[in-house]
């Protein structure tokens, strides 16, 4: 059922843009950098923790983004462990999805 006000529309319809990731895992780094991996483990009712992250280096995150960089703002869809959180991200500053 849809809400009344609201219409079926495809998402692709909806978006500026999909963007997906690279579809494989980045190589991280064992300390605090200010390029951080988003995995399906930071989405999460409807957020996306940004706090529990993996690092990378800067040439990684720029390689990462290539095809777009998060924006504050942004949705957020797993596709697998598990399918279908969405969450949104607050704080886009040196996220890339991982």
């Amino acid at each position: 059922m849809v809400p009344d006000g609201w219409k079926l529309s495809p998402i692709k319809d909806e978006c500026e843009c999909i963007i997906d990731c690279v579809n494989k895992t980045a190589p991280i780094v064992d300390f605090e950098t200010p390029y951080k991996m988003i995995r399906t483990t930071n989405v999460r009712h409807g957020r996306v923790d940004t706090n529990n992250v993996r690092y990378v280096t800067k040439d990684i995150y720029i390689t990462w983004i290539r095809r777009g960089a998060p924006q504050n703002g942004d949705l957020v869809l797993t596709r697998e462990a598990p399918v279908g959180e969405v969450g949104i991200i607050e704080d886009a500053k040196g996220v890339f999805l991982g």
